[in-house]
């Protein structure tokens, strides 16, 4: 028998996912950690589309995160580049800065992070993040 007061929530379909990916905790950028500086793609907000076709994307020989990068291809319906509608945030100076990025469907670089969209707190960067999300939420986060 079931409880009239339970209401009823949301399924999310990504629970699967870490929560950096899914933008719920920053990306840390480190040489020892999962994501270096060297692996991120720096580009301009408004510029973010012209880094999309990138054949190397998927390499055939694999790449440092190439398992990553085929679930984002699929996530991404097939493409590689930018995963539409997967705003993260990136920690790119340790308790100082934090960048909102996009993942992409890439097996060298898997995040953009936009050069132009850079805050001294973790909180304003996810705001922003996350309102993109609202406004841009992609086929794959609905």
């Amino acid at each position: 028998m079931q409880s009239d007061h339970l209401t009823t929530r949301e399924r999310d379909h990504f629970w699967w996912m870490h929560p950096a990916f899914r933008g719920e905790q920053s990306l840390q950028v480190t040489d020892s950690g999962v994501m270096s500086e060297s692996t991120m793609l720096w580009v301009k907000f408004a510029d973010r589309s012209a880094s999309d076709d990138d054949e190397r994307a998927l390499p055939a020989d694999g790449g440092p995160y190439a398992t990553l990068a085929k679930l984002l291809f699929k996530l991404n319906n097939y493409r590689p580049g930018a995963v539409e509608g997967w705003y993260v945030v990136v920690c790119v100076e340790t308790d100082k800065r934090w960048a909102v990025g996009q993942l992409r469907a890439d097996a060298s670089r898997p995040v953009q992070v936009f050069e132009d969209l850079i805050f001294d707190s973790e909180d304003g960067a996810r705001e922003r993040a996350q309102a993109l999300k609202r406004s841009e939420p992609g086929t794959s986060m609905s």
